[in-house]
Formats: structure tokens, C-alpha cells, sequence
């Protein structure tokens, strides 16, 4: 089922972008968004950018403006680029734009990628407090350390 949202980032700052988990969009070479496409946060598909917005009005922040504006002109000489933006409601949203050619090779505008990291931040936060607490545990062993599996059989050990 398609759901149109369009306006959730049409004409408006990236910290709109929080219900949506991933935008692909398709940019022509005078920066105007041709289509795009969408997953929100609970998996469903919608049209988030309204087709003729300037990829400038996405980033209304100034410093991000000038970011996005900056790479979006090296991804029109024909280099992939990525970076993030961090917004204190959408946190951080990683950006790729990756060039589109003519059959002559001539820039065609750019792909751009736009995806919500919390959940991967998230993810690695807690991979990190887990190795953190692992690490812990192994400098501080006073005798050693034996891994038992869920079999019962003993899987590694240290002194």
C-alpha cells in the first residue's frame, strides 16, 4: 500500500525526517527533486518529497544548507558523496549522493539517500557497553575465566 505523505520533508527542515527510516530520491542537474520514495519507521512505503522541491529547501539549518549544497555541487561533476546531519529530534541522518549520467556521460543530476541512524546508533552504543563490561570483566579475573556453552561442554578458557 502506498501512503502519500508528501510535505513530511517538502518545504520543511530535516527534523521532519523522524517518522521516516529511508528516502531515495532522484535530483535532476538544476537541483529539483524529480521522485522519490520512502520508508517510514513502521515500513511503509510513501512518497515523502513533493516532485519539484529544490534540494536546498530540504536543509533549512544554514550550516547544513551550505554542506549539502557543497557536495551536491562535486556530486553533479560526477563524484559519490556522503556525510551526515544531526538533528535534535531526528538525531543523526546519513546522506549519499551518487551521480546519474547521460548515455554521453554527461552529469544527469544525482541519487540522494537520506537514513534515519538512530537505530543503528543505538545498535552500536550497545555493542560498545557490552565489550566495555566484557573488557572489564577479563582485566579484572583474579584466577581465570572458563566459557561454558549451552551444550555444557567448555567452549575456551584462561588463566
Amino acid at each position: 500500500m502506498d501512503v502519500d505523505v508528501v510535505g513530511v520533508m517538502g518545504g520543511s527542515a530535516l527534523t521532519n525526517f523522524r517518522p521516516l527510516r529511508l528516502i531515495i530520491a532522484v535530483v535532476d542537474g538544476a537541483l529539483r527533486i524529480v521522485s522519490s520514495s520512502g520508508i517510514d519507521s513502521e515500513q511503509i512505503p510513501c512518497r515523502p518529497i513533493a516532485p519539484g522541491t529544490s534540494f536546498a529547501d530540504l536543509f533549512h539549518d544554514s550550516a547544513d544548507n551550505r554542506l549539502a549544497c557543497a557536495e551536491a555541487r562535486r556530486a553533479l561533476d560526477g563524484e559519490v558523496r556522503s556525510f551526515d546531519l544531526r538533528s535534535d529530534v531526528a538525531g543523526r541522518i546519513a546522506v549519499t549522493l551518487s551521480p546519474r549520467f547521460a548515455e554521453q556521460g554527461l552529469s544527469r543530476g544525482f541519487f540522494l539517500a537520506l537514513r534515519d541512524m538512530r537505530e543503528s546508533d543505538a545498535a552500536r552504543a550497545e555493542i560498545d557497553a557490552a565489550t566495555d563490561q566484557l573488557t572489564a570483566i577479563l582485566d579484572n579475573a583474579a584466577d581465570a575465566i572458563v566459557l561454558i556453552g549451552e551444550t555444557g561442554l567448555i567452549e575456551s578458557a584462561n588463566k
